[in-house]
């Protein structure tokens, strides 16, 4: 009887258990808020594996590393009565308070040398990292999201801020861009250029792979990104273009579909002339723009309110959507695949 009666509850408990894990974020410390010390300075997150400047200290978010010998920075509000370059808001970079707590990150995804230089000619970058609390399940539906804000004093906008998931955790000895045609790209609006606020970028995907690496920057190759000179911006940090970033996420959900905003994006389109699915649009009321790229990146559709109804040159296959949709004074950016059959 004891043992029936266990048996029992473990079947009336399983499906609990196992719906608590969806909506559970697996990445540790998301707004950045732990810390192993408070930063006396920018540049100041640890390297993972042999520090290349021995005796200069390191600290970092807990639970968050520098996968490469550039310099991301953290910024902490505890930071303010020791140095106000690397406080919470006013810091070396800007004045922005944080999305949630006192703490984000920042970083340059790409950098263009001195101000007014050419971009080409630079290839360093700078990233910020995490083990996943747990292995993500092939098969099972996540969704991605980071909050991001443009820096006050960049040179530059950009639209290179992406996200990489992956099984084997990316690492490199120097400071170059590291490439990697897997990262969600593109998830971002064009142009980076909100300064006052932050925009919170959502990505929904079915996992392919037991991913267990989130790394946070650009991995594309120069030629596919682009950077935008801000004129008129005196207060300009070398030739940077720099975002905060802050309330990372990654959480299993039941479906694609966000009961909070009634949102939903088609996974295909068959352009046939029948009346459905003729063309590619979010269902919503909320005023939104839209980006569709090719499988080379190469981009093949914006604008404002304006659906995708796809060329005769377009030819079947899988292509990459951005949009971007203003909900509850949130700008909300979901990017995701779409699959083109004729």
């Amino acid at each position: 009887m004891r043992l029936l009666a266990c048996l029992l509850c473990c079947a009336l408990l399983l499906p609990l258990c196992l719906h608590a894990q969806v909506g559970v974020n697996l990445v540790p410390n998301p707004s950045f808020e732990e810390y192993t010390r408070c930063p006396d300075g920018p540049g100041m997150l640890s390297w993972d594996g042999l520090d290349p400047f021995p005796g200069f200290p390191r600290i970092a978010p807990t639970g968050w590393i520098n996968p490469t010998h550039a310099s991301p920075d953290y910024f902490n509000a505890c930071a303010g009565s020791i140095d106000e370059s690397a406080g919470v808001p006013l810091n070396e970079f800007g004045y922005q308070f944080a999305k949630s707590g006192v703490a984000y990150c920042g970083l340059g995804p790409t950098d263009c040398g001195y101000p007014f230089s050419p971009c080409i000619n630079y290839s360093y970058s700078e990233y910020v990292q995490c083990k996943l609390i747990k292995k993500l399940t092939i098969g099972n539906n996540y969704q991605l999201s980071l909050c991001v804000s443009h820096s006050d004093y960049s040179i530059y906008y950009t639209n290179a801020i992406m996200m990489l998931l992956s099984v084997n955790q990316p690492t490199q000895t120097d400071d170059n861009r590291i490439v990697n045609t897997n990262a969600f790209f593109p998830i971002s609006d064009p142009f980076l250029i909100d300064t006052a606020n932050w925009n919170c970028i959502i990505i929904e995907f079915n996992a392919a792979e037991a991913y267990e690496f989130l790394t946070i920057g650009c991995f594309a190759a120069f030629q596919d990104t682009n950077v935008k000179l801000v004129l008129g911006n005196p207060s300009g940090i070398d030739g940077d273009s720099y975002v905060y970033i802050d309330d990372v996420e990654l959480i299993q959900t039941d479906s694609t579909l966000d009961n909070a905003d009634s949102l939903f994006i088609p996974n295909i389109i068959t352009p046939n002339g029948d009346g459905i699915n003729d063309v590619f649009a979010p269902s919503t009321i909320q005023p939104y723009a839209l980006w569709i790229y090719n499988r080379w990146g190469q981009l093949i559709h914006s604008g404002q309110n304006v659906a995708w109804r796809p060329q005769l040159s377009d030819i079947e296959g899988v292509y990459f959507y951005s949009v971007s949709i203003l909900t509850y004074s949130i700008t909300q950016i979901r990017s995701g695949t779409v699959l083109l059959v004729r």
